[in-house]
């Protein structure tokens, strides 16, 4: 959990938006998320950081695209389209607190749903999980790891036509 002076005026600014309890605790969540895979980024170039304001002067539109294209590898439609909103949200707070000059989430637009029939096999065998009276989280774990699976499998090049 990351705290600073910025993070408690973005939690402040929430509240004044009279955002719900959910809502403020996913937006708290995504950007604790979003403060750790920077860190995990800037460590790989020798850069340690500790708090949301030494993060602030490597947050540009550059990074929230690749921010972007990381959460579609690891997260489903859904998640990713609400880990967006809340990075529109933050840019619109950073913008609005004077802390940039532009809102450099503005242009960061959510996904769209993709059909395949990868998605609609995993929806299959999600049903048959559940038929066989396997848990919710049992099932979702699963459908989770063989998305992942196949998307690793579609990104190794090693792996020819799997």
């Amino acid at each position: 959990m990351i705290n600073d002076i910025i993070t408690e005026k973005y939690y402040e600014y929430l509240k004044t938006k009279n955002v719900n309890k959910i809502t403020f605790k996913n937006y708290k969540s995504d950007l604790n998320k979003f403060f750790n895979w920077n860190k995990s980024r800037l460590i790989k170039k020798g850069i340690e950081i500790n708090t949301f304001r030494e993060i602030l002067p490597f947050i540009n539109k550059d990074s929230l695209k690749e921010y972007k294209t990381y959460l579609t590898k690891i997260s489903k439609t859904s998640t990713i389209n609400r880990s967006l909103s809340s990075l529109r949200n933050l840019g619109t707070f950073l913008y609005k607190s004077q802390i940039y000059d532009t809102n450099i989430a503005e242009d960061i637009l959510n996904i769209k749903e993709k059909t395949s029939s990868i998605n609609q096999v995993l929806k299959e065998y999600s049903k048959h999980l559940q038929k066989n009276n396997i848990s919710a989280n049992t099932v979702k774990n699963y459908t989770t790891d063989v998305r992942h699976f196949l998307t690793w499998i579609n990104q190794s090049s090693h792996i020819k036509n799997a």
